[in-house]
């Protein structure tokens, strides 16, 4: 029972660091990575892993509704199709880090307003790290010229998402802090668990 809030309290503690305009930076990144270390070592707890075990994952997490978060939770399918929920191919979008998630969902919260409380939640997911490495993938920000990448597979470019890859990540703008954002194809879906 309570030590499943208490990475929900830290949180708490973070947003608050986080809106003093900036301030204490070093100090909030140190929080964020306590609170992620934390937070995964709670989940390896839950799948019943030794402290080896840990250490052969990879965690993210996703912004999700009640709905899509049932989803999840047993087959994924079927995956959404819109370009805004399909930039990139159908899949899994993610955030590498608990906090980027937590901004991301606070963003949703200053432009859809407080029904997104209710309507979302943070879903934690991991993948065994030999298996991402050995994925398909590319990390878009590496790329000469993302913009070209982009107008050619993702759908909110024009382009059609047949790139063949299975991982993805891509950096995001200001408002995310340049967190990075994790794109996981359909067709890798049984490697992913979702907690």
């Amino acid at each position: 029972g309570g030590a499943r809030l208490m990475p929900i309290l830290l949180f708490a503690d973070l947003l608050t660091l986080t809106t003093n305009g900036g301030k204490n930076d070093a100090s909030v990144r140190n929080h964020e990575r306590f609170e992620q270390e934390q937070y995964e070592n709670y989940l390896s707890r839950q799948a019943g892993d030794s402290k080896e075990e840990r250490d052969n994952y990879t965690y993210f997490f996703t912004v999700q509704s009640n709905e899509d978060t049932d989803r999840l939770r047993t087959t994924g399918y079927p995956f959404p199709t819109e370009p805004n929920k399909s930039a990139l191919g159908e899949g899994v979008y993610a955030w590498g880090t608990l906090a980027a998630a937590h901004l991301y969902r606070q963003n949703l919260i200053s432009r859809y307003g407080e029904s997104v409380i209710e309507k979302t939640i943070i879903l934690a997911f991991r993948i065994k790290t030999n298996i991402l490495n050995s994925l398909r993938q590319l990390d878009i920000d590496s790329l000469t010229n993302p913009e070209e990448w982009l107008s050619k597979y993702s759908k909110l470019w024009g382009g059609i998402p047949n790139h063949g890859l299975q991982y993805i990540i891509r950096g995001t703008g200001e408002a995310m802090r340049g967190a990075k954002e994790h794109f996981f194809h359909h067709t890798i879906f049984s490697f992913l668990k979702f907690f």
